[in-house]
């Protein structure tokens, strides 16, 4: 479960803002269904939707989160000693350009509520720091640019020994980890689960399900994913064909040019390449099923849902965190309803996932859908300096009858663009 999320000084976010998923403890009349209870009792959200104008910030907080993914689970291995960090800071600020990035976020692993984040810049990790809390909050570790300063004797004895190890570009909880600790190594586990993808880019994420497809896993909820979408498939068939290797490069090489229909995969038990088709099945009455290759045949929308079958089961089954940019691309507003209903039904959503996405679809808003409490819309806008600004749509109080959709789009809570009469001629200098 997470708790918080929390950047400053990240690409377009100069102060430090935060994606809360704790509930608004005075919302009357709106629906219990939406909210998951944490270990301590305190009740999250299980959705989260992010608006805001194009270059407003959306997906830079979407990517300041797999920044700090991706820092825990390979710095300490990827990087060697010298080497300086891939480290994104806001620019169009002389002495921001210069200031370190944070990075935090609070979250359950199991019974126990972890803080934990760091400071770094294209030197060095400045900061970083690890809390606990299950009765009472209690520390972990810190450290600052000299080296860590405190471990805690009692809780953290992984750490004690490897302080001499650690270089200024890596992380100490993954150096930690790396080295078999087990709070550390529950914590990376953690991050390695949180699952960040880009709606705009099916392919990407499309492998992960295609992965458990052909392992058999969800292979079964694969299917009645897409059946009952109702894009017209009765059913999903993935084909794995072993190929010789003096065919691998003729078969690689016809499938560059059809640009994909199929996948290519590999046994790591016999050693041998083999290419996976995806088949979609549509039933015509009274005439066998026709079998459809997914991407040769089948719409960028279908192939989109195909793609989403695997992160979205997997978060349901196993109580994840998934992360979706732009959620709405390629598909029809009532398709991306019923996805996000899927996280709010105790039915669906027995372990407590949560989702988390951007999108610009003001249908979703619409108060006849009940997909929303107010305190699960977020908005981006930029400031006047071109930094990001993050807030929640419970800021304005809005009633409970309140036109959302239309509101938003008529510039009531901002985080719209401001069109400047292109279609009038009008030029950016006025």
């Amino acid at each position: 479960m997470l708790r918080q999320f929390s950047v400053e000084n990240f690409r377009s976010f100069k102060e430090q803002v935060t994606l809360f998923m704790e509930a608004e403890k005075k919302l009357k009349g709106m629906e219990s269904t939406n909210l998951i209870t944490a270990p301590d009792g305190e009740k999250l959200l299980n959705t989260a939707a992010i608006y805001g104008a194009n270059a407003s910030g959306k997906s830079n907080l979407v990517k300041a989160l797999r920044y700090m993914k991706s820092m825990v689970l390979h710095s300490s291995k990827d990087t060697q000693k010298g080497e300086p960090i891939e480290s994104e800071p806001f620019l169009l600020d002389p002495k921001s350009s210069q200031e370190p990035s944070l990075f935090e976020l609070i979250f359950f692993i199991g019974d126990s509520e972890y803080t934990y984040g760091f400071k770094v810049t294209k030197e060095a990790i400045i900061e970083e720091w690890l809390y606990r809390r299950k009765k009472r909050q209690i520390r972990l570790f810190e450290r600052n640019t000299d080296g860590v300063y405190y471990i805690n004797k009692a809780t953290f004895k992984e750490g004690l020994d490897l302080t001499k190890r650690l270089r200024k570009n890596a992380l100490f909880l993954s150096l930690v980890a790396q080295m078999d600790g087990k709070i550390a190594g529950d914590i990376v586990k953690y991050f390695l689960k949180l699952i960040i993808i880009d709606g705009f880019e099916p392919r990407s994420f499309k492998a992960h399900t295609l992965s458990l497809h052909r392992e058999g896993k969800f292979s079964e909820e694969i299917n009645k994913f897409l059946c009952k979408l109702d894009v017209g498939i009765k059913g999903v068939d993935c084909n794995n064909t072993e190929i010789d290797e003096d065919q691998f490069e003729k078969i690689f090489m016809r499938n560059m040019k059809e640009t994909g229909n199929f996948e290519f995969s590999y046994n790591e038990i016999t050693g041998k390449k083999g290419i996976t088709s995806i088949n979609t099945i549509h039933e015509i009455e009274g005439q066998k099923p026709v079998h459809f290759n997914l991407e040769k045949h089948e719409s960028h929308g279908t192939q989109k849902l195909y793609a989403l079958a695997g992160p979205f089961l997997e978060t349901l089954a196993e109580g994840r965190v998934l992360v979706i940019d732009e959620v709405d691309a390629r598909l029809h507003p009532l398709m991306t309803m019923e996805l996000l209903r899927l996280f709010r039904t105790d039915k669906m959503n027995k372990n407590n996932a949560q989702l988390i996405v951007t999108t610009h679809d003001s249908n979703l808003l619409n108060r006849r859908t009940n997909l929303f409490r107010r305190d699960q819309i977020m908005f981006t806008e930029k400031r006047q300096d071109q930094s990001s600004d993050l807030y929640s749509l419970a800021e304005f109080s809005p009633r409970n009858d309140e036109a959302l959709d239309l509101n938003y789009l008529r510039g009531k809570y901002g985080a719209i663009p401001f069109l400047g009469g292109f279609a009038d001629g009008d030029s950016c200098d006025g």
